[in-house]
């Protein structure tokens, strides 16, 4: 009988478990770990589930540990010492995706103070850098709400270099430039460093149209301008030189002048790009 309950109790989670406390006080995970394993195959245990994924942390077999740890959490919800050790992990191995993924748990206020002190992931950009011919607007997002701060010159932005991110950013300069964000959180931790570099080539505006193109007239006619681009401004001018925005702004149909004359029109854009100069003969003797 008293071998039965020996054999027993060899073969029970107090056993395996005390086994495994023995070779973790000797720092011999490899053989705590099974142990620990053996344990567990016989009952599910929060303190057991946290030794074990500690021990798989140190043998950096980061995704058991990540299991361990995550069994542990279910058993109790409240723990704060399973969401350290999660969010510790989760930062070493720049598992940003799980890292936030924390944020969105029901948290207890004592959790969530922990998360605070753990490094913020990178914003996203919702627009990728590349070749635009127009202005660009990047909406900038932080996963776990934390400030966002970003520079256009290059440098390394923080909460003491570049501009609080407060509404999209908006790119106006023609050729390149780099857009680097951080995130900062709670605790004033910065993330590493998001970038994207857009360049931008304008394109300049279509050659204005004039309805009629040109002629000789005989009766009193009016001109229409007409630009494919959306948006450009059209200058005109009678006396042969270029117009240029200090010229006369065409807001609607112009008479044609008496006589022989030369109509010039330009059209500019808002980043102050020219199209290609329309010239027209214009012969009106009523």
């Amino acid at each position: 009988m008293v071998l039965v309950l020996i054999s027993v109790y060899n073969h029970s989670f107090s056993f395996y478990y005390k086994e495994a406390v023995a070779y973790d006080d000797a720092k011999d995970y490899e053989n705590a770990v099974i142990y620990y394993e053996k344990a567990l195959s016989k009952s599910e245990n929060y303190d057991a589930y946290m030794a074990l994924g500690n021990d798989y942390y140190l043998l950096e077999e980061y995704k058991k540990a990540d299991d361990a740890f995550t069994k542990a959490l279910e058993l109790q919800p409240d723990s704060v010492d399973a969401i350290t050790q999660m969010a510790k992990l989760y930062e070493e191995t720049e598992n940003s995706k799980k890292l936030n993924a924390l944020f969105d748990l029901d948290l207890t206020e004592d959790q969530a103070e922990v998360l605070k002190g753990y490094a913020s992931f990178a914003p996203t950009f919702s627009l990728k850098g590349g070749k635009y011919d127009n202005d660009v607007s990047v909406i900038l997002n932080s996963n776990n709400g934390f400030d966002i701060y970003y520079t256009l010159d290059g440098t390394a932005p923080s909460e003491h270099n570049g501009k609080l991110y407060t509404e999209p950013v908006v790119i106006t300069n023609q050729g390149k430039t780099t857009l680097n964000a951080v995130c900062v959180n709670g605790s004033g931790k910065t993330s590493n460093v998001a970038s994207e570099t857009y360049e931008i080539s304008y394109v300049i505006p279509a050659t204005p149209e004039a309805t009629p193109p040109g002629g000789k007239m005989t009766q009193e006619t009016y001109i229409t301008i007409t630009c494919e681009t959306e948006g450009a401004s059209l200058y005109y001018t009678w006396d042969e030189t270029m117009p240029t925005v200090e010229s006369t702004m065409y807001t609607e149909p112009i008479p044609v002048p008496e006589g022989n004359n030369i109509l010039t029109v330009i059209a500019i854009d808002s980043h102050g790009m020219s199209s290609e100069v329309f010239k027209s003969n214009y012969i009106y003797y009523p």
